[in-house]
């Protein structure tokens, strides 16, 4: 590829990955703002320990979620107009920050679902649907996605005759 092809497939990639991060970003946002209405309601001054603490956690991995979700666009931001010595080390910092705030939303979302439930059905319950929430999260956003890579991978190191790295 010609350094031109280079930059117009970097360009596209980039716009692709700022369509998805939009996605996510919308979520951990709203989780955000919601998470910062809980404590102003009447019922917040009867939580208990764990429910004050389920929410906390909850509170703070939106917060890191979001940092690091809109962090890359700012990233991208100071450097427009500049030239990018090395555009791949930069797409995979981008992809590495928007894969740990998926994680952190994956974990604001899964204790406040574990927030709720323990409101509405108990301790036990609560420790059940989140767990299976964690799951659900571990599995679609990070083990299917992980898994469909490394068959890719296989099936293309068959073709070419090579083994994957």
């Amino acid at each position: 590829m010609s350094p031109s092809d280079l930059d117009t497939q970097f360009e596209q990639d980039l716009t692709l990955f700022m369509a998805e991060i939009r996605v996510s970003l919308g979520g951990a946002q709203i989780l955000f703002a919601f998470l910062l209405s809980v404590p102003f309601t009447a019922r917040f001054a009867a939580l208990g320990p764990m429910e004050r603490q389920l929410y906390f956690v909850s509170f703070l991995s939106s917060a890191f979620a979001a940092l690091l979700l809109i962090a890359p666009s700012v990233y991208h931001r100071m450097h427009l107009h500049q030239e990018v010595a090395d555009r791949q080390k930069m797409a995979r910092s981008f992809n590495r920050l928007a894969s740990v705030g998926a994680g952190f939303l994956a974990l604001g979302m899964s204790c406040v679902v574990a927030f709720v439930t323990d409101l509405m059905f108990g301790r036990g319950w609560a420790l059940g649907v989140a767990l299976l929430t964690a799951f659900g999260f571990g599995w679609f956003w990070f083990g299917l996605p992980r898994l469909r890579y490394h068959a890719e991978r296989r099936l293309h190191s068959v073709r070419s005759g090579r083994p994957p790295l």
